[in-house]
């Protein structure tokens, strides 16, 4: 599973889906209430992406020269 899906700031509507790039197009952030509860804060939130990408990298399903540009979704604003 990409890191996105891993450690989700938001829910995605795949059943809209019509191809696997509109999944970035297809989703419902969370609120700043439910990211809170998740994950506590935007460090433990983009330090739990982060290992959702070493273990991408591990597992073979993302290259570690393409994990470089992948960047957590939400930002320190929306905690």
């Amino acid at each position: 599973r990409p890191p996105w899906v891993q450690v989700p700031s938001a829910s995605y509507l795949t059943d809209q889906e019509t191809g696997c790039g509109l999944i970035y197009d297809t989703k419902v952030p969370y609120s700043k209430d439910v990211l809170g509860r998740r994950y506590g804060n935007f460090g433990r939130y983009a330090q739990k992406f982060e290992d959702a990408k070493a273990v991408s990298i591990k597992e073979g399903y993302l290259l570690p020269e393409d994990a470089a540009g992948l960047h957590p979704i939400a930002t320190p604003q929306d905690f």
